[in-house]
Formats: structure tokens, sequence, C-alpha cells
């Protein structure tokens, strides 16, 4: 989900597919295709548009948020009314939409269901929003029946709530709630239905301030580890990772700035225990950022700009240590990326056009398959799903 000042956080709120790039040609590195196909995909009833310039997450038409190890794909639609729902992607092409129980439908509100993610089994969870602007958790599974929750504290005024973001193959969910004073805190459900809070050390506790967890695969892992930051007092950023006994690690990447806006920020966590996220320095431009075994490397593509949300961010990486995210030129264009383990960076959009200023190719999430989705936003400002295979 690509970042600007208006979405830091990461609250988010057709069958008919086209081949968008050349047939795989030959393979490079620990056989990785040089080429792979991108598919551009939109959901039944997503709205055709056009949108408004900077709506990124909240273009009308269809954004796919995350791919399982079967290539279920999940994520949600805005139609023309304005409404969220959700839908899930067979490897077929064959799309189900949803929506969660109490979802709000208000026209123009953008109201409605988000899936986040999907684990194995194919369960998906994610927040809903209800009629009066309240964020719920939902977990739907494999046959279709909904749970709804809410974490203890969240707040029951608009805008908060409870956010599920993510869901791992033992059936925990992670995710972060807004209490009644638009204080942020973390949280892990268990399968059995039991919620634990937590904040991170050093988070602030203001409004728009405190412990989030990261809405992007995976940001709880099959051990129970979680990753995403603290937003302290002064509105810096501060990645974390917490494990399964409740302890919580500090990542502050070199060069992460210090003010307002500035600073790490943790997206996501593989089964060897290594991170992939980001970072915007003093003068607000994005870097990659890496933690493995040998510590915490930065990174950017050379396509990137320099400027104010310009760069290299990295949201997702998978079991194999390939990570990917978005890198935005200095013409504040994005384009998809991935990330191989030797530090080589693949640059990669649909064939036929990159989309003008803020609009262009978004990854969200990589599957151990090296399967990337994301959202492609055109020149009329209207989102459409992707799928680059490997």
């Amino acid at each position: 989900m690509r970042f600007n000042p208006s979405n830091r956080k990461g609250v988010a709120v057709g069958l008919a597919v086209l081949t968008l790039s050349m047939p795989l040609l030959s393979h490079g590195e620990g056989g990785w295709p040089e080429r792979s196909p991108v598919v551009l995909f939109d959901a039944p009833g997503a709205s055709a548009g056009p949108g408004q310039l900077f709506c990124f997450t909240t273009c009308p038409g269809t954004n796919a948020e995350a791919v399982n190890e079967r290539g279920d794909v999940v994520g949600f639609l805005i139609d023309a009314a304005g409404v969220v729902h959700g839908f899930l992607r067979t490897p077929s092409g064959h799309i189900t939409e949803f929506d969660a129980p109490g979802a709000g439908s208000v026209q123009g509100s953008l109201q409605g269901t988000v899936a986040y993610n999907i684990n194995f089994e194919g369960a998906i969870a994610g927040p809903y929003q209800d009629t009066n602007y309240v964020y719920h958790g939902f977990i739907r599974r494999p046959e279709g029946e909904f749970v709804t929750f809410d974490a203890p504290g969240a707040g029951a005024g608009a805008n908060q709530g409870t956010v599920a973001t993510d869901l791992n193959d033992r059936g925990e969910v992670a995710g972060y709630f807004i209490d009644g004073g638009g204080n942020l805190h973390g949280f892990v459900r268990a399968a059995d239905g039991h919620i634990t809070p937590f904040d991170a050390p050093g988070a602030g506790t203001g409004a728009n301030q405190g412990t989030v967890v990261a809405n992007a695969e995976s940001s709880i892992d099959d051990a129970g580890t979680v990753v995403g930051w603290r937003i302290d007092a002064n509105g810096a950023d501060h990645g974390f990772v917490r494990d399964a006994s409740g302890a919580i690690t500090d990542i502050d990447a070199p060069g992460a700035g210090t003010g307002a806006g500035q600073g790490t920020i943790i997206g996501s966590v593989n089964q060897a225990g290594e991170l992939a996220g980001g970072e915007f320095d003093s003068s607000g431009a994005m870097h990659g950022v890496f933690l493995g075994p040998n510590g915490v490397s930065v990174y950017d593509a050379s396509a990137g700009g320099a400027g104010a949300f310009q760069g290299t961010f990295a949201v997702s990486i998978n079991r194999a240590g390939v990570s990917t995210g978005y890198v935005v030129d200095p013409n504040n264009v994005g384009h998809g990326f991935l990330r191989l383990p030797s530090g080589t960076i693949v640059i990669f959009d649909p064939v036929g056009g990159t989309g003008g200023a803020f609009q262009g190719t978004t990854p969200n999430a990589i599957n151990a398959r090296g399967v990337i989705v994301g959202y492609y936003t055109d020149a009329s400002n209207v989102n459409h799903g992707f799928i680059r295979y490997r």
C-alpha cells in the first residue's frame, strides 16, 4: 500500500483478464525469470471511475492485497456508489465478492469490508467499517462463515475500533485498535478467540500515536512473531518485532529521520525471521530496509527519486528471502520491484504504460512461490488488481 501523508498508518479503506507483458524468455539469478507475465483483473462490481488524483487505495476499482501459497488472492473493490467490498479470487480466475455482517453501505462513504490477508487454508482476515464509521475485525472461514470481533479497549466512535491486518496458518490474527482518544495499540487474537493487547515501549499516548501492526504479508508468522512500528510522541516512526512471548525489540534503520512522518517501518517477517520494510529520511525520501542475520541493510533502486515520498519501499518478504515493494521515481510515478537475496533488484510495470504522477504500480504481497500481487493505478485514477507470476 503506497504511503502518503494521509494513509501512512495503513488504514485502508472482472473475471476478464489481460496479459500485459512478454512470455518468459530466460532465467536469471536463482532461476528467477528476467521477464514475467503480469495479469490485470477487475472484480465484478468495481467502479470504472474516473477517480481523483492522489486517491491511491481509495481510487475506484480493484485492489489486490494478499496471495497465499495456493495462489488465492484477496483484496477489496470500491464500487460506483463509493462502498467497499471484499473479494476472493481463485487461481482459476473466479472472483467471489463478500461483505462482513454489519458492514456499512452509505453511498460515497468508503464504508464496508477490506480483506487484508488469507492463510493457506483459505481463512481471510481484515477490518470492516459500520454505518457509524467504527472499525471491527473479521475472520471469514474457508466455507464462508464470518466471525467478527472487537479488541478490549477499542473505541466506539467514528474512525475508532479494531483493524485486523493478518492471520497465520495457526489461526492467530494480528492487528491494531484505535481507542476512544485516537491512540493506537497492537493486539494478537489467539485461535480460541482470546485477545492480547500490547504497546511497544516508547509509543506515544496521544491521538494518531501508538503501536501499529503492519497490514502486509505477513505481519504475523506461524511462530507468532508480529511486526509493525510505533509512532512516538513527536510523530516519528520506529519499527518493532514482538516475539511469541511478548518481548518487543525496537528497530531503527541507519539514516532514518527522527521528525514527524519520518523513521522506520517494518512491514513483513518471513519464517527465517528476516524482515522487510522501509524508512523515511529527514527529507521524507524513502529507502528499502532488509534485516537478516548480518543486521540491517538499507538500499535504493536506481529508478527511485530523492524527494519527499519518492524512493524505495519494501512491503513484503517471502520464505526464500525475496522482497517486493514499490519505487517512486523523480516524476512521482510508481513502479513495482522485487529484491533477490543477493541484493539484485528487478523493476516491473505492466507493458503499455506506467501511469503518470501519483499513478502506476503498487505491489502489496509476495508468496512463497514468488507470485506478487498489488494494484495498478491507470491514467484515469482507477485501480486494477494485478498478479505477477514468477
